[in-house]
């Protein structure tokens, strides 16, 4: 018999190795032929060398040049004819609009889209936001109407928001995390010495991360640098127009209110800094908190989506109301003075993390989509 064939179609090779290949990999171990679709032809030998056949298509993140577009779609378009994937597993928005006009036109038999977080698309309310919003939920309920394509989510409240804008009925909406954390690459690390207490905002530099409220806040907090330190790691993303430009960091780093690291392995980020901080707008769920969650560190979360999916306030760590710099200073205040509360809330989150979000766990159940 043949080997039922998996066709991805993600973003950009980095966010594949990052996030994606447990799935590859667990689709593999459990018999599938995986074909991977990414938009740079990057050296992929050894992802070659895991059984990955891998594919490069024309994905231009920021592009919205019709001319652009149009190549991709037809990239797409040959790539299924190509493959002919008994599943269909798209990621991120355009591999979702454009792979499932294409999965549709050639008859595959199961597309599950996943969004890994709704984004700019839902926390922007402009009129120009609105309208392109309203016109992609049109295009995916008519694509969807009478066929099999779920469509996974990764938390209750990016579930509502595909419902209320009608992108597919409740039935066809399933709630679960597909990307984990490695408990073998962020093990459990004992709390650094302090002072300084470092709370560090991981991720990439956007705004919708909370970049500005967590530098309010650490202007409000106003504390020496021997006693806390308040430290952005990540770089701004020249694909996104909501990036914080790097002058606005350098200059920030300059005035001293925060300190600006850059990129950082995230594996050795946790053995110096003390409490991890994301007020994000909007997550699907958060990669940077996991792992800072399970390596044993402190969370202080917006309540937003995405975050109190992961954290529960007072219990697995502390939740800020949005936008709100003000709270989200006197949440850090708190874990600052309160060592014991920092150490349970951590033992919380971990122990949370390891039951429901291990890398191992949502693999498995993402491939065991591919056969139901």
């Amino acid at each position: 018999m043949d080997k039922q064939r998996l066709l991805m179609l993600v973003g950009e090779e980095g966010h594949f190795r990052a996030h994606l290949l447990p799935i590859a990999r667990t689709a593999l171990a459990r018999g599938f032929e995986v074909h991977v679709a990414l938009s740079q032809d990057k050296d992929v030998r050894d992802l070659e060398a895991l059984g990955i056949k891998v594919c490069p298509v024309p994905l231009n993140r920021k592009s919205m040049n019709p001319l652009t577009e149009l190549k991709l779609l037809w990239a797409y378009v040959r790539l299924v004819g190509r493959v002919r994937p008994h599943v269909l597993h798209t990621f991120m928005m355009k591999p979702i609009v454009y792979g499932t006009f294409a999965g549709r036109l050639l008859g595959v038999g199961r597309i599950i889209n996943t969004y890994l977080g709704l984004g700019t698309l839902f926390i922007h309310e402009t009129l120009s936001m609105r309208l392109v919003r309203g016109c992609v939920s049109f295009y995916l309920r008519a694509l969807g109407a009478g066929g099999r394509v779920l469509h996974v989510v990764q938390n209750e409240d990016d579930a509502a928001a595909l419902i209320k804008s009608r992108v597919a009925p409740p039935a066809k909406i399933h709630v679960q995390c597909s990307v984990g954390v490695s408990v073998a690459e962020y093990p459990l690390t004992p709390e650094p010495a302090s002072p300084p207490l470092i709370f560090a905002l991981v991720g990439r530099m956007l705004w919708d991360k909370g970049v500005r409220e967590f530098v309010e806040a650490a202007r409000l907090l106003s504390l020496p640098p021997d006693r806390a330190q308040f430290w952005l790691v990540g770089t701004p993303d020249p694909g996104s127009r909501h990036s914080v430009d790097e002058e606005t960091l350098r200059d920030w780093h300059e005035e001293g209110v925060i300190v600006y690291k850059g990129f950082q392995d995230t594996k050795l980020l946790w053995t110096h800094a003390h409490v991890a901080v994301l007020p994000s707008y909007r997550e699907g769920l958060s990669r940077a908190l996991l792992e800072a969650g399970v390596s044993g560190r402190c969370l202080i979360t917006a309540d937003a989506p995405g975050g109190r999916s992961l954290v529960e306030d007072q219990k697995t760590g502390l939740l800020v109301p949005l936008y709100d710099a003000h709270s989200l200073a006197r949440a850090m205040a708190k874990v600052l003075e309160d060592g014991a509360l920092r150490a349970n809330l951590s033992e919380a989150s971990r122990a949370f993390i390891l039951t429901h979000y291990t890398d191992e766990v949502c693999a498995n159940r993402t491939v065991d989509l591919y056969r139901t």
